[in-house]
């Protein structure tokens, strides 16, 4: 997973309150700091959870009065969508490969051998 450049710009020199729910929120927290991003405070939350407005309110309020910038991952945000919040900035990341030429072959190679066995079978 690499880190988005336009997520990077937003969160450049800014310190952050970091929220998530996810599986593993400890690892989206470590991501933060291994890109140059100042956590001043974290929060995790179990899996999947379900922000109530209170406890989006409650991070507001605490990232406000220590001048925090909220940040979630996607997923997070997307849970939120429709819903009044606060100013939060998604973490967004992309996959990229070592190899990516490895990984076409790969590709190329299943799909191949997918086409030959539907064309034997006729």
């Amino acid at each position: 997973m690499k880190p988005d450049a336009a997520s990077l710009a937003q969160l450049s020199g800014k310190r952050v309150f970091a929220f998530a729910g996810i599986g593993d929120p400890e690892r989206f927290f470590r991501s933060l700091r291994a890109s140059g991003i100042d956590v001043a405070r974290t929060r995790a939350f179990a899996d999947h959870h379900m922000f109530s407005d209170d406890e989006i309110a409650a991070l507001a309020a605490d990232a406000e009065r220590e001048q925090l910038t909220l940040v979630t991952t996607e997923k997070d945000l997307a849970r939120l969508r429709g819903r009044s919040v606060p100013d939060i900035v998604p973490f967004a990341v992309q996959l990229a490969f070592d190899e990516p030429a490895q990984l076409e072959r790969l590709i190329s190679d299943h799909l191949y051998k997918a086409r030959e066995r539907r064309f034997a079978r006729r």
